[in-house]
């Protein structure tokens, strides 16, 4: 059964604060890759009727954090190396072109506050409080997103957003170098600041490759952090 992580639902956005309990569960691994997720028992525990359930099923589905098998239920996906090659494959030709949009539309002000922002990852990282620079460097890269001004691409962002937070939560204690986090950032905010869209496009092409390659080396093999499928218990 469900439990950890979740607490009684008391809003009048119901489907909407259903839907954010349990995509908030998934990824930060409090319901790990694999496991089923029984509507009926998880509609109980939230104090909720199983409609709401159902309909974040659906949602998560289409996110990408759930798969839902006929016959058998609803169950979290995986996370193997397929994942993180995909993810990121969608993730690299997200943000090499709103970083290319971005080098002709920053601002120094834009750029300015970017600089501040590895200023706050250097300070997490020094601290090793991983959990927060995870969400600092994410918070980074929707910022250049952002400032691509294509709402389109930052639509499609954020959702393959909360599937790069999932592997990166998942296998936080991979980030050994802690320190090269902010500095790997450094010559973006170079190219955006001389309006280079060629060189802000390769600069976080090449960033998200590596990141991908150092992902995927040590992903692990054994079964239980590779997330097999599980029957819920």
């Amino acid at each position: 059964m469900v439990r950890v992580g979740l607490r009684a639902v008391d809003s009048p956005t119901l489907d909407l604060e259903v839907l954010d309990r349990l995509r908030d569960a998934i990824v930060q691994g409090e319901i790990p890759p694999g496991r089923r997720i029984n509507q009926l028992r998880t509609a109980r525990h939230l104090g909720v009727s199983r409609g709401p359930v159902r309909a974040a099923m659906a949602m998560l589905a289409q996110e990408g954090l759930v798969e839902n098998v006929p016959r058998r239920g609803s169950f979290t996906t995986a996370l193997d190396r397929s994942t993180v090659i995909d993810v990121y494959g969608v993730r690299e030709a997200l943000e090499s072109f709103a970083a290319a949009e971005a080098a002709s539309r920053a601002t120094p002000e834009a750029v300015d506050d970017l600089e501040r922002r590895i200023e706050r990852m250097r300070a997490l990282a020094a601290r090793k409080d991983v959990r927060r620079l995870v969400n600092a460097d994410l918070e980074f890269h929707r910022r250049v997103v952002e400032l691509s001004g294509n709402r389109q691409i930052v639509y499609l962002w954020t959702i393959t957003e909360v599937n790069i937070r999932r592997i990166l939560l998942f296998r936080q204690n991979a980030l050994t170098t802690l320190r090269d986090v902010p500095e790997s950032h450094l010559p973006t905010i170079s190219a955006l600041r001389r309006h280079q869209p060629v060189a802000a496009a390769q600069t976080l092409r090449t960033h998200i490759q590596e990141a991908r390659a150092d992902l995927v080396e040590h992903w692990p093999d054994h079964a239980e952090d590779a997330a097999p499928r599980r029957e819920e218990r």
